[in-house]
């Protein structure tokens, strides 16, 4: 089935949905039509990530002659986030968040459902995911994230390889890499399944995108100092196993990647920032090098477990839905910096459990989902819910394809 024709289908699904829910309906569409306003007034406000992490740096990049990596704070986006950004630089910045939030919305509907479209005879319109994760989607509208873009793209990849276009899904997964550092880890599944076709389309891509396209826009002499810049910024602490060099990486209460939880909790950081029951709850033993390094540790299991069930699945077509959420899950737990509003990445395990009807992954996503709405204050976040919530939706997760996996080998 084409793009346009499974977004027709997930289209028909949603309108079925409205007709069957329209109390449910009603409040979705009311939500969105309010965030987008709301979002547009931020932006006039200039209180927006659009603004001050997007359009604020692409200005001074385009007609300042700044450089977003010591002229600005927080900054850790490809040249290529920034050229992509241009067309909205010189709008004022209500109208740019009116355009960027309209298109937030197709990204996020788009990505349910080519999701919905990796699932063998859906059942479910992607509606119910959005229902369930409507705090994740909320945040991001809000604050004029950029994840949803991202999000997209992955979608749009893994479902080209569902279907055979191995270099097609190469080069749509390489926009989200350009996009977003953290969809690199898809990398590995398509390494695992000897996919080369698309390890040469992702590479192919990245070429394009992290120094072709920007250079349309910045000039290639400045395109090349920049993403010097970027790698040293970025790539390069990440690959030596160091603290990110960004300002942004940092282990405040909204950041719910593996790393920073266990700071808060193996750390003093929790007693002395939070207080509260975090005296009660945190051993606070460790220092921040002792805690980094046990990070480091898990992340290695993590990476093991999903590359050992994408060697044991590596014939199995069926799983890849299931691959896909769980690489998802795990990119926002290794990630340094994964953010309230990166977690709108889980909506596509969502979907997926939602469509797989077992017991236990169904309570398993109640209690990430409950523990995300819960999870709008931030001495809560600072509690890592969201994080265990998905740790716990990841091992339910883990554990069907796993089960799944010994029985379609065991009959094959």
């Amino acid at each position: 089935m084409g793009a346009l024709a499974l977004l027709r289908e997930a289209l028909e699904a949603a309108l079925r949905w409205t007709r069957q829910h329209r109390r449910g309906a009603a409040a979705l569409g009311t939500l969105a039509a309010l965030n987008v306003a709301y979002a547009a007034y931020r932006a006039a406000r200039s209180r927006s990530d659009l603004v001050n992490g997007y359009l604020v740096p692409a200005r001074g990049i385009l007609f300042g002659g700044k450089d977003p990596y010591v002229d600005y704070v927080n900054i850790s986006f490809t040249p290529f986030f920034y050229a992509v950004v241009a067309p909205l630089a010189p709008l004022p910045d209500a109208l740019a968040s009116l355009v960027w939030s309209v298109l937030q919305l197709f990204f996020l509907f788009g990505a349910l459902a080519l999701a919905r479209g990796l699932v063998p005879r859906p059942a479910r319109s992607p509606l119910w995911a959005l229902a369930l994760g409507a705090p994740l989607a909320v945040d991001n509208l809000n604050l004029g994230q950029s994840n949803l873009l991202a999000l997209f793209f992955v979608c749009a990849a893994m479902y080209s390889l569902s279907v055979g276009r191995h270099l097609k899904a190469g080069l749509l997964l390489s926009v989200a890499i350009a996009w977003k550092l953290t969809p690199a880890i898809l990398v590995g599944l398509l390494l695992l399944k000897g996919r080369f076709r698309a390890l040469a389309g992702v590479a192919a891509g990245l070429l394009c995108c992290l120094l072709i396209v920007p250079a349309l826009v910045l000039g290639p002499t400045r395109t090349l100092t920049l993403t010097r810049e970027w790698s040293a910024l970025v790539l390069e602490p990440f690959a030596k196993g160091q603290k990110g060099r960004t300002a942004n990486v940092d282990w405040y209460h909204t950041n719910q990647s593996m790393e920073a939880a266990l700071q808060r909790a193996l750390t003093p950081y929790g007693h002395s920032r939070y207080g509260g029951a975090h005296r009660l709850t945190d051993p606070g033993r460790l220092d921040e090098a002792q805690a980094h390094g046990v990070a480091w540790a898990l992340r290695a299991v993590l990476l093991a477990l999903l590359g050992w069930l994408a060697w044991r699945a590596r014939g199995q077509a069926r799983l890849l839905p299931l691959e896909v959420a769980l690489f998802l899950l795990g990119a926002l737990f290794i990630s340094p910096a994964s953010w309230f509003s990166h977690y709108v990445a889980a909506l596509v395990a969502y979907a997926v459990a939602l469509e797989a009807r077992d017991e236990r992954l169904t309570r398993a996503l109640g209690v990430a989902v409950a523990l995300t709405w819960v999870s709008v204050g931030p001495y809560l976040q600072s509690h890592s819910l969201v994080f265990l919530g998905h740790v716990a939706l990841f091992a339910a997760l883990w554990l069907h394809a796993r089960a799944m996996a010994m029985r379609w080998n065991a009959v094959d």
